[in-house]
């Protein structure tokens, strides 16, 4: 009998050793490998890197990763903070074969997607954001989530008032972006 994808993300969770995300004394090696990053019960992003301090560290700034939209999706509608397992492995075809392989077993981030389908490309954090914005700020929530990878930019001065509004991701409660660059 094949166990259930929910079953599967929830045993994952279970086995592994989960480091706070948000620790900003966070040391990670600057090895080739992968990483997991879940929030509660929900793995939001699987990546690999050559180097996987400088791409967490891009994540966790929220500069230039593609996987941020999910991570704070889930951190948002899930209301826990994000955490981190990481494997260090030999190469980076090591990381893309052990990326797939988790890819194939857990399903595709956000996952168990049964429960957080809304959290992908971060639509649901989006939807909230726009149903609370003016409509300068609706403008630019829809175009920095189109192009996505600097979600740093929603959270400059300007936005303040939106996140008091909505509530900021748990982890980001006191990130603020002054100037977008």
């Amino acid at each position: 009998m094949k166990a259930n994808p929910d079953e599967k993300v929830r045993e994952f969770i279970s086995r592994q050793k989960w480091i706070p995300l948000t620790d900003r004394n966070l040391e990670l090696p600057s090895s080739p490998g992968i990483y997991v990053v879940r929030s509660g019960d929900c793995i939001s992003h699987i990546g690999k890197s050559n180097n996987i301090k400088k791409r967490v560290s891009q994540l966790l700034r929220l500069r230039n990763h593609r996987g941020s939209a999910e991570v704070l999706c889930v951190a948002f509608r899930t209301q826990k903070s994000p955490e981190i397992h990481y494997e260090i492995l030999k190469s980076k075809k090591g990381g893309e074969d052990r990326e797939e392989e988790l890819k194939k077993a857990l399903g595709e981030p956000p996952t168990p997607c049964s429960m957080y389908e809304s959290c992908k490309g971060g639509q649901e954090l989006r939807t909230q954001l726009l149903k609370n914005a003016n409509q300068w700020q609706r403008g630019y929530i829809d175009a920095t989530f189109d192009i996505g990878g600097f979600l740093r930019n929603l959270f400059r001065s300007e936005f303040e008032p939106l996140w008091k509004t909505v509530g900021k991701p748990p982890g980001w409660e006191n990130f603020v972006c002054e100037r977008a660059r």
